[in-house]
């Protein structure tokens, strides 16, 4: 798995040279969140769009994660993954990705239970 830490620091010099001002702003202050809203204005390459990804909102992630799983490769329907690899990119994050929203689903409703919204 990609991890930017990991990098020699020419390496990270290099990865953030891909990387343009807007972006580098947002990912310099830790408590950025980007929203979906934000999320699907944004025009960005491959290298923005990793160092964005710790900064997205739930929603915007799931977002994301949508959009990778329509366009990622499947598995017909008769045959099963022959590896964790395999699984983990196709049965695995659908699975997981289903159950993430229906967690998220109970917790906003629980918030709003506990936490009404005031009115006006």
């Amino acid at each position: 798995m990609f991890k930017f830490e990991n990098l020699k620091n020419e390496q990270k010099i290099e990865f953030m040279s891909h990387v343009r001002d807007e972006y580098k702003k947002i990912i310099s202050n830790k408590d950025s969140v980007v929203s979906l809203e934000q999320y699907k204005a944004m025009r960005m390459n491959s290298y923005e769009d990793k160092v964005l990804e710790p900064f997205l909102s739930d929603e915007a992630f799931v977002y994301k994660m949508e959009i990778c799983i329509k366009n990622a490769q499947d598995l017909p329907t008769y045959k099963l993954a022959r590896h964790y690899d395999e699984y983990l990119s196709t049965d695995g994050v659908r699975e997981l990705m289903k159950r993430f929203k229906k967690v998220k689903n109970i917790v906003d409703d629980v918030e709003i239970l506990v936490f009404p919204p005031m009115g006006d």
